[in-house]
This record gives C-alpha cells, sequence and structure tokens, in this order.
C-alpha cells in the first residue's frame, strides 16, 4: 500500500480452524526465480526474486509519459509487453521499446499491479470496485464487480483461478470466466495481494491486523494477530515459512501451521513487501528510511540507511543484487551486502515496485512516467 492511497482507503475503511487442503500444485507455482516477471513479485510465492540479472551501472533506456501518476508496480507479458496501471484510469500496454500499444480505460484510478497468465489474459484491479481481465490485444473479456476498491494485485493459478482481495475486506476466488468460485471474509478492508503456496495455502495481509491462511475451497485456516495494519504482501520461503512487515513496526516470521515464530523490530511502518534472497536472506524496506536484511532466524544482518523512506517493494535479480524505489525520486540498487551499487535519478516520488524482465531489463513507475532502465553503454 502507498502513502498516496491513503485519503482513499480512509474514505472506505472497512471492518468483517480447519486444515489446509486443496488441489494438488505443480512446482512452478512456488518458484522463486521465474522466467519473466509476469506478475506482483515475480511469482506466486511473492518472493521477488528473478532469474535474470539487472544492469550492472543502469541507465534510463526510455520513458512514457503517462497523463497521472504511475503508482502502481508494472508486469511482463511473454512476448515481453509491459503492463501498468495509472491513475488517469487506464491501464497500458508499452512495447519492449517504449511504444504505447494500446490502453484499456476503467472507472477509476489503477494501483493493481497487473497479472499476465500464461495465455496472455492480462488481470487487474481498479478503484472503480471492479477486476479486469483484458486479452493480450487490448480487448475486455470481463469484468467483476466486489464491494469495495480494489489495490489489491491478483495471483493467478495454474488451473486458472484468480485471487484477488477487496477494499469491502473480502479475498475473491474468481473462475477464468470471471464467476465468483467463491469469497472468505477478513475484519477490514484487504490492500494486500495474496501469496500461493505449493501444499494449497493462500496467505493475505487485511487492514484488521490479521495474517489469513485460506484453503482452496475458500475456508479459513487459520489467522494471526499483530497490532497494525497489515498492507505488505506476504513472501514465501522455499521451506514454507511466511515473511511479512506489518504497521507495528515489526516484520514477522509465521510457519505454515499459523505460530508466530520471531519478530523483528524495525524503526518505523513497514507496508513494503519482502524479497527472499538465493542464500535465503530476506530483504525489506520501512518508511524509516532503511533497508533491512535478516536471516532466517530474524537476526538482522545489515541495515543501510537510504534515504526519507523506502517507497516501493523490492525486487532481486539472478546476483542477488536488490532494486527499489525512493520516494525521493530514484531508483536505487543495492549488493547483497548492503553496499549503494547506484541510483538514478526519476521524476517523481516513487511508489511503483520494479520489475526485472528476462532480459535484466528493470521496469518502475515513477512520477507520471514508466522508466526502463538498461546497462550503461
Amino acid at each position: 500500500m502507498k502513502f498516496s492511497s491513503r485519503i482513499h482507503i480512509f474514505l472506505f475503511l472497512l471492518a468483517g480452524v480447519s486444515p489446509l487442503a486443496g488441489r494438488a500444485q505443480g512446482p512452478q507455482e512456488n518458484a522463486p526465480m521465474p522466467a519473466q516477471w509476469a506478475t506482483f513479485r515475480a511469482c506466486p510465492a511473492r518472493s521477488g526474486r528473478s532469474a535474470a540479472t539487472g544492469p550492472r551501472d543502469a541507465v534510463i533506456k526510455w520513458k512514457v509519459s503517462m497523463k497521472d501518476r504511475v503508482d502502481g508496480s508494472p508486469s511482463v507479458g511473454p512476448d515481453g509487453t509491459i503492463y501498468v496501471g495509472c491513475y488517469d484510469h487506464r491501464l497500458y500496454a508499452v512495447s519492449p521499446e517504449g511504444r504505447v500499444k494500446w490502453t484499456v480505460e476503467t472507472g477509476s484510478w489503477i494501483e493493481s499491479c497487473p497479472a499476465v497468465a500464461a495465455d496472455g489474459t492480462v488481470y487487474v484491479g481498479s478503484g472503480d470496485w471492479h477486476v479486469y481481465a483484458i486479452g493480450s490485444d487490448g480487448v475486455v473479456k470481463w469484468k467483476r464487480k466486489t464491494g469495495g476498491p480494489v489495490f489489491s494485485s491478483p495471483l493467478v493459478g495454474v488451473d486458472g483461478t484468480v485471487y484477488v482481495g477487496s477494499g469491502d475486506g473480502f479475498l475473491y476466488a474468481l473462475e477464468p470466466d470471471g464467476s465468483v468460485a467463491w469469497k472468505v471474509g477478513t475484519g477490514a478492508s484487504i490492500c494486500s495481494s495474496p501469496a500461493l503456496a505449493t501444499g494449497g495455502a493462500i496467505y493475505v495481509g487485511s487492514r484488521d491486523g490479521c495474517l489469513y491462511a485460506v484453503t482452496r475451497s475458500g475456508a479459513i485456516a487459520w489467522k494471526v494477530q499483530t497490532d497494525g495494519w497489515i498492507d505488505a504482501t506476504p513472501a514465501i520461503g522455499e521451506d514454507g515459512t511466511i515473511y511479512v512487515g506489518s504497521r507495528d513496526s515489526l516484520f514477522y516470521a509465521i510457519s505454515a501451521e499459523g505460530k508466530i515464530l520471531w519478530k523483528t523490530p524495525a524503526k518505523a511502518d513497514i507496508f513494503c513487501s519482502a524479497a527472499i534472497g538465493s542464500d535465503k536472506t530476506i530483504y525489506v524496506g520501512s518508511i524509516d528510511g532503511f533497508l533491512y536484511a535478516m536471516a532466517t532466524d530474524g537476526t538482522v544482518k545489515w541495515q543501510l540507511k537510504v534515504g526519507q523512506g523506502v517507497g516501493s517493494s523490492l525486487a532481486l535479480d539472478g546476483d542477488d543484487t536488490i532494486y527499489f524505489g525512493r520516494r525521493e525520486d530514484n531508483l536505487m540498487a543495492v549488493t547483497s551486502s548492503g553496499k549503494t551499487k547506484y541510483s538514478v535519478k526519476t521524476r517523481g516520488d516513487v511508489y511503483s515496485s520494479p520489475a526485472i524482465a528476462a532480459d535484466g531489463t528493470v521496469y518502475m513507475g515513477g512520477g507520471n512516467y514508466l522508466y526502463a532502465f538498461g546497462e550503461s553503454k
């Protein structure tokens, strides 16, 4: 959840144990290193890690000007097309060369990160209370109304089921044709995006302060209470541990059975989503302006002051270089040992999270622009 969105949620705050079970899933659902960044946090487990290696010394390859803020995060389709939402109410499809291929207008702003399915269908939420399914040609296939604005980024299972949270406090499971398979209520609005484990569990945070585990049939298996809103998206480790920050200024590790394993304090609230490195190090940023690296036991390995605040969730490349947007107009790259690699100036505060394409290009919104960052000549 971004700072820019608070006014919308303050206008629309809503209030609301079986064993985990579900259909068997293929290993690709929890793959930590996808070939293409087709969904928020790279993969259904929301690990935030790509197989591609990003720029060693980045420059802006191109930027596309839009009519309002680009606070949403981009995704990249199988053919390299970049999809990103904008506050001008439009979803944009942009070619890898920086040409706008098409736009689709919704009824309100888009902060939801698009999810691109294997067949090229793009799923995205809008502040108009709808989830949209859009073909790769820009034709709307269907839209499904929920009971509130949709900040949450959709997640597509291997069977085509689309999972997404809404400001009405419900987590929805939508069939590929847009019909509602089920919905399950939490105690308040959902800005967090769902994460999917190989064992069948769906994890999502709520503004009632709880992390929920939901079965594939739509039953709440357990919930873990924190002392603040959970706007961050959970990241699932290879051993099934769930990592998530809360607006109580604590970062949590929670077992697949719903037990708090540890919690590590930050100096301010955490609403950004964490990323998990190849050596299982967990990285997360906070609005205190620090980037944290934590071991699997919660020990802080290092912390780095990076500015006024980390505005975006983190992305890791194949070398475990950490990419993120600072609130004060920069893409930053930091090594896995906590050394600043470089920063690239953008225009406007950055709340969009980076996406790393298969060719190593990094895409990110900033101000009224979508940026492509590539290797310095």
